[in-house]
């Protein structure tokens, strides 16, 4: 009877040890899979950030106007990002003149990324990296500035931006392209000036 009870004793002890394997190597894939959930599948280490542009466009005299962009980096990644190169250019849509309309007639219209009809450029200012040193922590903003001077007779142009940074990959850029109605702008800024008044 003696011999009994130390074999179920030594049995249970087996299946003990058994369950306790089971749910330790249960605990541990359920914790790398919460793990790769919240923090793998994200790329926390890949440099993220969200472009927008700020513009202000007022009339400079009876035949041109002042345009102030501001382009707004925003770092949505978890480290920072330092400012390699990029550029801020003006394109013309409207009035269609020479230049538009040898674009608009061409096979294929279109830019690089085969989305947008490559507008043609005629004003561009250029960001570099080590003269404005750049920085800009995660979860913040940094700001690029470009002033241009443009006749009256533009109605509709486009702002389009593209940096890259030092920690992407070196054929990384980050682009963006702002459609711009010049009367549009001109008479928001004549009603603010209206209501401040």
């Amino acid at each position: 009877m003696g011999n009994l009870n130390a074999e179920n004793i030594t049995n249970l002890k087996n299946i003990i040890d058994i369950i306790s394997s089971i749910v330790t190597s249960t605990a541990v894939i359920v914790g790398g899979i919460v793990a790769w959930w919240k923090w793998g599948r994200e790329k926390p280490q890949a440099p993220r950030c969200i472009l927008t542009h700020k513009i202000f466009l007022a009339p400079l005299d009876r035949e041109k106007f002042v345009i102030h962009v501001t382009l707004d980096i925003n770092n949505k990644g978890n480290g920072p990002l330092n400012l390699k190169s990029g550029w801020t250019e003006v394109r013309k849509v409207s009035p269609v003149d020479k230049d538009v309309e040898e674009v608009l007639s061409k096979k294929n219209p279109f830019a690089e990324d085969k989305t947008e009809i490559d507008w043609p450029a005629f004003e561009t200012r250029q960001y570099d990296g080590k003269i404005l040193k750049l920085w800009v922590d995660s979860g913040e903003s940094g700001y690029l500035y470009s002033d241009f001077v443009l006749s009256r007779v533009h109605k509709v142009i486009v702002i389009r931006s593209e940096i890259s940074m030092e920690e992407d990959d070196p054929e990384t850029k980050w682009p963006i392209t702002t459609f711009v109605h010049t009367s549009d702008l001109l008479k928001e800024d004549s009603q603010r000036n209206v209501q401040e008044n």
